[in-house]
């Protein structure tokens, strides 16, 4: 399954993937100031 699918933002803080194949292991969203601007919620 694509990376994509896995999760429903385009943009993330941090992906950790499994060093051999790149499979993401976790997706990271920090909460900060930014993520409650008038832009981001556009999104």
């Amino acid at each position: 399954m694509p990376a994509g699918k896995l999760f429903a933002q385009k943009y993330v803080d941090y992906l950790v993937c499994e060093r051999k194949t790149m499979r993401p292991l976790y997706v990271i969203e920090l909460d900060g100031a930014s993520h409650g601007s008038k832009s981001t919620e556009a999104r």
